[in-house]
């Protein structure tokens, strides 16, 4: 990849593109998201939930909504924060931390931060490009559906799953919003011990044998080497 920084998303996407989805894929996960929409106004968010909306302009905003998810190129900006100098006082207080290093150590914890928030979206990206080769049908719903990740639908109805990189990203507040709902939840890894992750217990017991840390890692890799290519 190119080592450089870019001050904003629209500054990304004007010398980057994805191809990681097809036309046709995002319009086939659109029609899926809407179709949800169109008989669970009450569980979309506020934007999608607007009873003045028209069903051709709820469509749209469906459509526009799941395009940018899955055609936001996952790279680094320039942080908009500046680091707290405290937090590097205590550092080199309680941990002994080399007052030196204190300018490189700051700018490393803020790429740190920037680059877990990366990985979740990077993790809801594998999760789709796996589902759409392997046929099991479950859709990105993006930001359209409250606290919904993914959607899919089967002989009894709708399964909604919300899906978390670690099990240490969630508070009480958050973990609330799935109570008294049909709502599941998955994980990917555990956060307290060293390479123990949850793909077994995915719910879905076919797809869930398509899916493995390595092939994520992977993933990512070809995300970068070979998904984003520079607009000529």
């Amino acid at each position: 990849m190119v080592d450089l920084i870019f001050k904003d998303r629209k500054e990304i996407n004007n010398k980057f593109r994805s191809h990681l989805f097809s036309d046709e894929e995002k319009k086939k996960i659109t029609r899926r998201v809407f179709e949800y929409a169109l008989n669970n106004k009450k569980r979309l968010n506020k934007t999608y939930a607007n009873p003045k909306l028209s069903d051709d302009e709820l469509f749209t905003k469906c459509e526009q909504s799941i395009c940018e998810e899955l055609n936001m190129v996952l790279y680094p900006t320039q942080p908009t924060t500046k680091p707290d100098t405290l937090t590097s006082i205590l550092l080199e207080r309680l941990y002994e931390h080399d007052i030196n290093s204190r300018e490189s150590i700051a700018k490393q914890y803020l790429e740190q931060k920037r680059t877990e928030m990366i990985s979740g979206q990077l993790l809801e990206l594998y999760i789709q490009r796996e589902s759409l080769d392997y046929s099991r049908d479950w859709y990105f719903s993006g930001k359209i559906i409250k606290d919904v990740d993914f959607i899919k639908k089967n002989e009894s109805g709708w399964i909604t799953l919300q899906i978390k990189n670690s099990d240490n990203t969630e508070n009480n507040a958050s973990s609330k919003v799935r109570e008294n709902t049909t709502i599941k939840k998955w994980v990917r890894r555990h956060s307290k011990k060293k390479d123990i992750f949850y793909w077994e217990k995915f719910p879905d017991k076919i797809f869930k044998e398509k899916l493995n840390e390595k092939t994520f890692r992977n993933f990512i890799h070809i995300y970068y080497d070979r998904m984003i290519i520079k607009k000529t």
